[in-house]
């Protein structure tokens, strides 16, 4: 009778320990999952600092551009347009 007392006593313990095993992996399958996410996030606020200072950039370009462009038509005497 002790034997099978403990027999079932092990089986019970290893019927833990799968759950232990189980919810383990439960929590790494949670933390890879929210470590991806973390990843997007920082990846799309990198990909916004970028488009902003981009766009920063391209203001000035553009603003470079229409004032040599305005300076050229000085120089060759061409009307503004009204």
């Amino acid at each position: 009778m002790q034997l099978a007392g403990e027999l079932g006593d092990l089986l019970r313990q290893h019927g833990v320990l799968l759950e232990h095993a189980s919810v383990l992996l439960s929590e790494r399958l949670v933390l890879n999952e929210y470590l991806r996410l973390v990843r997007l996030v920082v990846g799309d606020a990198l990909g916004l600092s970028l488009a902003v200072a981009l766009e920063g950039v391209v203001a000035v370009l553009v603003a470079v551009g229409l004032a040599r462009l305005g300076q050229q038509d000085q120089r060759r005497s061409v009307c503004r347009l009204q």
